[in-house]
């Protein structure tokens, strides 16, 4: 397991390098601030956090723990000589996995690291298991909203771009109505694999509603988008279903797309309208949202 030390008087975070190193663990780094602290997640990220809270820079080391959950979900475990209720109260408030009082036990210090490895482990499991769709196996409506509010964050941060696609297949009504619901969930988690088979490993695929998915996708340029959409529409054509021995109809679907820059922070509502731009074309066809005049720079929550 690899540690990140986030600790300003450097004795004290060199003898506690050494006892981490001895009970096995892997140093990311040993840094002083909050900025330096992030830096270094960016660039290697730890499994766990020691933080002190009083570091040098502009944000304590509370403020600091705030940043990181929100925007990396580590664990973190704070080291702090400090110990008065308001501090504890605002430690409590950024979710840590533990406070350890300066001068510590070294067997205190190790369990826990070890039970804060455990409980963030199974808070992933949790979250992941709340989060999907347990029909398609996709992510669901509720990861989506949180997802693509960090996307835009990142992305407005780096100055980067990224592009959504809104996905539904067409007519899915009748398969309901002439096979039954069993043949629609058959259809919608057929077209569920053949989605995330044709997108990037990172790129984020969730079920928007109905039969209606979304997919998210980090640093991609809408040129890219148009042609990885155009593939998932082809590939669905030409997938050949068989429901209970009898073969159903061709699927088809229609995709809309839109940007970020481009088309403003509405990604949701600018892919949703170029999605009934396709429908009303006559269906299985992909459309690009139209250039929007919002400013891309607005604030967003």
């Amino acid at each position: 397991m690899k540690i990140l030390i986030v600790e300003d008087e450097l004795l004290i975070a060199r003898t506690l390098s050494k006892k981490l190193e001895k009970m096995g663990y892997q140093l990311t780094g040993i840094v002083s601030s909050g900025d330096a602290a992030l830096e270094s997640i960016r660039k290697t990220p730890p499994d766990l956090i020691l933080m002190d809270i009083v570091i040098k820079g502009d944000k304590d080391g509370i403020e600091t723990a705030r940043e990181i959950d929100q925007n990396y979900h580590l664990p973190i475990i704070y080291l702090t000589a400090y110990a008065d209720d308001q501090t504890l109260e605002r430690a409590e408030e950024t979710g840590c996995y533990g406070y350890i009082l300066k001068p510590y036990l070294e067997k205190e210090l190790h369990a826990n690291i070890k039970m804060a490895l455990k409980k963030h482990e199974q808070n992933k499991v949790l979250k992941e298991e709340i989060s999907r769709d347990p029909l398609t196996g996709l992510f669901n409506r509720r990861y989506l909203d949180e997802f693509l509010v960090k996307e835009l964050h990142r992305a407005k941060r780096n100055k980067s771009c990224f592009c959504v696609m809104m996905i539904d297949i067409d007519h899915f009504k009748r398969f309901n109505d002439n096979f039954g619901h069993s043949a629609g969930d058959l259809v919608l988690q057929r077209a569920a694999n053949l989605i995330k088979k044709n997108v990037r490993e990172y790129d984020v695929v969730c079920r928007y509603g109905g039969e209606e998915i979304t997919v998210i996708c980090p640093e991609c340029a809408i040129e890219d988008i148009f042609f990885r959409a155009e593939s998932i529409r082809e590939t669905i054509e030409l997938d050949r279903i068989v429901y209970q021995s009898l073969p159903l109809p061709p699927v088809t679907v229609s995709i809309g797309i839109a940007s970020y820059p481009a088309h403003g922070i509405s990604l949701l509502n600018e892919a949703d309208n170029a999605l009934y731009e396709a429908k009303n074309q006559g269906r299985n066809r992909v459309i690009v949202a139209h250039k929007t005049q919002n400013n891309p720079n607005i604030a967003f929550e």
